[in-house]
């Protein structure tokens, strides 16, 4: 549950070395559309869908989102954002496509907050919640398993026993965007171990139990109030963190060196 990364070097991580994980406060999405013209960096295609979307808010959480993919992956792969171009796998997930660097990503966003996870060929996903009221935790306690609903019924009703329930969706939100299954997969089926305290990990009822491991999980509370949750599915023994970082706030991102 550690606090977010302060970076380090002037220059982009490469996907290779680490997942890199960037935060954009909706606040932000303005200004950033105001250094990116959506016009010169997103498709038609992708403006059209976040005209349709309903109500400001969600329009401006997707335009953010599109906003800091294309940012985020054009910075990766060395190219100009509007060069890009994205393909719907199962389920909706969007890819680059074609993508001749194995760039993967996944995105997030709730009210207040987006975020994107990039990776270097490696299965991510990450998910992103604010604090819910009590006829979303009650929607959110169905989709425990066994497990999880006993260790909870231990805890103190109120604040504990509601942050364990958002930590506890957002944990197998993010798992099974990485899979590229999305709600479908069977939440009952995940059982998230660590939590309230951490590390974090999970148990997948459908997968022998060694398959489990080489799932990487971070669980971050935000001093927004969200919970994100990034998952990772590791390349190999060598070490691969999950590094959190604020777009708009770092050195690693400059919108001047950004070829619109």
């Amino acid at each position: 549950m550690s606090g977010l990364a302060a970076p380090a070097r002037d220059v982009l991580p490469a996907a290779t070395a680490e997942a890199g994980v960037w935060l954009l406060a909706e606040s932000q999405v303005e200004p950033l559309a105001a250094a990116a013209p959506p016009e010169e960096v997103l498709s038609d295609d992708e403006r059209d869908r976040v005209a349709r979307l309903r109500g400001p808010g969600a329009r401006r959480r997707g335009l953010g989102a599109r906003l800091l993919a294309r940012l985020l992956l054009a910075r990766y792969a060395g190219v100009r954002p509007s060069v890009l171009s994205f393909a719907t796998r199962w389920h909706g997930r969007p890819e680059l496509s074609p993508n001749p660097w194995r760039l993967r990503f996944n995105l997030s966003h709730s009210e207040g907050l987006i975020a994107c996870v990039v990776t270097s060929e490696v299965p991510c996903g990450v998910d992103v919640q604010r604090p819910v009221g009590q006829d979303v935790l009650h929607h959110l306690a169905m989709a425990l398993s066994e497990p999880e609903a006993a260790r909870l019924s231990v805890l103190r009703p109120g604040p504990p026993q509601a942050r364990v329930l958002v930590d506890t969706w957002t944990v197998k939100e993010a798992y099974t965007k990485a899979l590229g299954v999305g709600l479908r997969y069977g939440f009952e089926h995940l059982t998230v171990e660590g939590l309230p305290d951490g590390p974090v990990s999970l148990h997948d009822a459908r997968v022998r139990h060694a398959e489990d491991r080489p799932w990487r999980f971070r669980l971050d509370h935000l001093p927004t109030g969200h919970s994100l949750a990034v998952a990772v599915r590791r390349p190999g023994p060598a070490p691969y963190p999950i590094v959190v970082r604020q777009f708009m706030d770092s050195p690693h991102i400059s919108l001047e060196g950004v070829a619109l």
